[in-house]
């Protein structure tokens, strides 16, 4: 009898059979005894290519192998909330199939969660991108720690660990939250973070047009000053166009001080982010899914036992 899962891992993937197949790999590796029992979760974010069969074809591992088929692709955020929302784990975590960070990551962050820890976040000590492929978010990075004054870095690293009840913090309001990291760091009591390797090709890094939607859905979301949220996307807009007629000064001067309106409305917005109200995300339908129970056991450090279990 498989016995219940102690941790919950969610892996959203759209559209990358090839790393899914080099991620589940990885994780049979460094998937070691002093884990908890538990059970992976790959969802698929309806994806058009072979990436379902790519799920479907994984082998067993040392733990439950379950794979979530979306009808249609809702976002990464989605996809981890759903994977979440089925998820059976008194513990609950997220990896991106990427190998932006590696799946060993897993063994130090549960550390910490024994420790007192919750939630546990990650962050990558050196980064295989270029810089500037990585620019925007570590901005962004920059900027989110400012306004909010938080410690931990690396805040879009994609590997998170939280207790089940600290996620119902965020669940019971009734929606679902994209920027539920800075709302774990505000309602958690004893937040922690471990520094851990990126993946040897780690090839993430946000390009200009995902910078530009996340910063767009972390504005409206967090915005609540009502003169701040109407004026900041004006005066950016207006600055913008008046920098491209050839008038860079006044221009810049305008999106500059868009910018700033939009910080302020930011930060007078969530003064207090344990009542930020939650975002409804749109709804989205499983279309397949399927369970496989674990083969062996970990043996010890990066090695499996297939023989028994």
């Amino acid at each position: 009898m498989t016995p219940a899962p102690g941790l919950s891992l969610v892996v959203p993937v759209f559209e990358r059979p090839e790393a899914v197949r080099r991620f589940h790999e990885r994780l049979v590796d460094t998937w070691t005894a002093d884990l908890p029992p538990g059970e992976v979760i790959y969802v698929d974010d309806g994806s058009t290519d072979s990436t379902w069969a790519a799920i479907c074809d994984l082998l067993p591992g040392p733990f439950v192998v379950r794979g979530i088929r979306l009808a249609r692709n809702a976002g990464q955020t989605v996809a981890m909330w759903v994977g979440w929302g089925s998820a059976e784990g008194s513990w609950l975590a997220s990896l991106d199939a990427d190998l932006e960070i590696d799946p060993s990551c897993l063994g130090p962050m549960w550390a910490a969660a024994r420790a007192g820890a919750d939630p546990v976040l990650a962050a990558r000590d050196v980064r295989h991108v270029p810089w500037l492929r990585r620019s925007g978010s570590e901005l962004w990075n920059l900027a989110t720690r400012w306004t909010f004054r938080l410690q931990q870095r690396d805040l879009w690293c994609a590997a998170t660990l939280m207790s089940r009840d600290l996620f119902r913090t965020l669940s019971d309001d009734g929606g679902h939250h994209r920027q539920f990291k800075l709302l774990l760091l505000a309602r958690a009591a004893s937040p922690g973070q471990v520094v851990v390797p990126a993946a040897p090709d780690d090839t993430a890094g946000y390009s200009v047009g995902a910078l530009v939607r996340i910063g767009v859905s972390t504005y409206v979301e967090l915005a609540r000053l009502p003169a701040a949220f109407v004026s900041a996307p004006v005066l950016v807009a207006v600055g913008v166009v008046i920098t491209l007629t050839g008038r860079a000064r006044p221009g810049a001067a305008l999106a500059l001080g868009g910018i700033g309106a939009g910080v302020v409305g930011i930060a007078a917005g969530s003064r207090d982010l344990t009542r930020l109200p939650p975002t409804i995300l749109p709804p989205v339908t499983i279309s397949e899914q399927f369970s496989r129970p674990s083969v062996g056991r970990p043996a010890g450090p990066g090695r499996v036992s297939l023989s028994g279990g």
